[in-house]
């Protein structure tokens, strides 16, 4: 009798050993790829096999209006009015954790920019590729591409954590896949990017996913240790202290 729950705890640290170690193989695989695509971003204008992609996808027809339509409403209209009325409700429901983690959501997309000044890989330009548009700034990694994954990645992670209901995270989840290699062809179609452009920028995307899933757990875990931490009345007494505030508030 008194053998089965050491059974069972033996079990379940198996369990989470084997998770321990197949999360390391997979993160440490994700991060030489991105490491493999970064050292092709710095080391050359494009990949071999960039132009003659580029070439094939400028090559279809597709409805320019629609494209716009779909794209930019779904990525600033759509994303700006998630990340509001989502943080609005992760306040009011007393996550506040989470909601300081959406907020660092925002450090790789601002990070995008130095990164693509130090590796300075040149855009695609006229003759090689049509190049609608003045894109500006340096190639890799697409910074679009990056918050594609990154930024809807998270919505969807928090939209499964709020809910268990299948009909509506399995639509989320089905929508960020289709969408994601939906935005990268775009950007190929309009000549703004190589591939191996919004390939590096889907990696490094998935790369800040997994590590911002992590402080989230970390977050959490530290939001149970201590309840009281991110109060309204916490935050003002910081906030006197720091004498940002003349008030301490109750």
């Amino acid at each position: 009798m008194s053998s089965e729950p050491a059974d069972a705890t033996t079990l379940v640290a198996r369990r989470s050993r084997r998770r321990s170690i197949l999360f390391g193989v997979g993160f440490t695989a994700l991060l030489a790829l991105t490491a493999l695509s970064t050292y092709n971003g710095i080391t050359s204008d494009r990949f071999r096999s960039d132009l003659s992609i580029t070439q094939w996808v400028q090559k279809l027809q597709v409805n320019e209006t629609a494209e716009e339509l779909v794209l930019y409403a779904a990525f600033a209209a759509l994303g700006g009015a998630i990340a509001f009325g989502g943080g609005l409700w992760i306040w009011f429901r007393g996550h506040r954790v989470d909601l300081v983690l959406l907020g660092l959501a925002q450090i790789p997309n601002i990070l995008n920019f130095p990164l693509r000044d130090l590796y300075g890989r040149p855009r695609p330009f006229e003759p090689l590729v049509n190049v609608i548009g003045h894109p500006s700034g340096y190639s890799y990694p697409s910074g679009h591409s990056v918050a594609l994954v990154f930024v809807f990645g998270v919505f969807v992670f928090l939209l499964m954590q709020y809910t268990r209901n299948r009909r509506v995270t399995y639509p989320a989840l089905v929508a960020l896949m289709l969408y994601i290699p939906f935005g990268g062809l775009y950007f190929v179609h309009y000549g703004r990017h190589w591939p191996s452009d919004v390939l590096g920028g889907f990696l490094y995307g998935l790369v800040y996913l997994v590590i911002w899933i992590r402080l989230f757990h970390i977050g959490r875990a530290w939001e149970r240790r201590y309840p009281e931490a991110l109060t309204m009345t916490t935050v003002r007494r910081v906030l006197v202290k720091l004498r940002l505030s003349t008030t301490s508030g109750g």
